[in-house]
């Protein structure tokens, strides 16, 4: 039987009014962040999906209830001082960020991936539209509903999602804080990543990071 193994960590959430956590996880600057725990899903060739730990149940495809605990809470009266039109992903960048962390970690580096970018673009602007931070979308889909669809068919693969952060430097300083995301930054069998950002002016959040991780099979 094979197993696709998907790791999905938690969400970083930028505000100055308000700072809470449900983990030890915090980023020493003017934005507060919160994660939510990580957990793992097992995807095996008869589609049943299995949580092993965290918080947040995989939306089933057999029970009807897609959509369900999509993690919508929002930050609310929240005053934000930075400019956020400077908010900017160079993702050449961003690759030799993780590549040079991997590499500190013996880790072998990563190459971007145009299907994994895809995967990582549709969640971002998903987030964006509705203006909250979850790892499920508006139509139910989990991390590897969305790389598959991307056209990207994946051995392993892992998610980690921010908000409210300019600067992917920002958002990745805050991952490498949190043992789930730092984790997926890690991921030993990882070949390929995907990064994007949306930049929303009339949202709460502002700024939608997504980054995706993954081998093919």
């Amino acid at each position: 039987m094979s197993i696709i193994l998907l790791i999905m960590a938690g969400c970083s959430v930028g505000s100055r009014s308000h700072s809470y956590s449900l983990n030890d996880f915090h980023i020493p600057s003017s934005f507060p962040d919160k994660l939510d725990d990580g957990f793992v899903q097992t995807k095996t060739n008869t589609e049943e999906n299995t949580v092993r730990s965290g918080e947040m149940p995989t939306p089933s495809r057999r029970n009807g209830n897609k959509g369900a605990n999509l993690n919508t809470k929002k930050l609310s009266n929240t005053l934000i001082t930075s400019d956020y039109t400077h908010a900017h992903l160079d993702v050449d960048q961003a690759v030799r960020l993780i590549n040079s962390y991997r590499l500190k970690h013996n880790l072998k580096p990563i190459r971007l991936n145009v299907l994994l970018t895809k995967a990582a673009k549709q969640h971002s602007r998903d987030l964006a539209k509705l203006d909250r931070i979850s790892h499920f979308g508006s139509d139910g889909s989990n991390p590897m509903d969305r790389i598959e669809k991307a056209g990207y068919t994946a051995r392993v693969a892992a998610e980690n999602i921010g908000t409210g952060q300019l600067t992917f430097r920002e958002v990745m300083a805050g991952w490498k804080k949190s043992l789930g995301h730092n984790k997926n930054l890690l991921l030993t069998e990882a070949e390929h990543v995907g990064v994007a950002l949306v930049f929303d002016p009339d949202t709460e959040f502002r700024t939608f990071w997504t980054l995706v991780i993954g081998a093919p099979s």
